[in-house]
């Protein structure tokens, strides 16, 4: 695949992603359940 035909997909994914309901569903939660920790977080084993 070429870089124009990733950019292509990545696209059309997003716009997917937009405007099936499903989908849009599916991001929301994804996106909830996510957590950042950064560099200079400490994390507790």
């Amino acid at each position: 695949m070429s870089r124009e035909d990733d950019v292509a997909v990545f696209r059309d994914t997003e716009r997917l992603c937009k405007i099936n309901e499903r989908l849009k569903a599916s991001v929301k939660n994804a996106t909830a359940g996510q957590k950042l920790i950064l560099e200079i977080d400490s994390v507790s084993k």
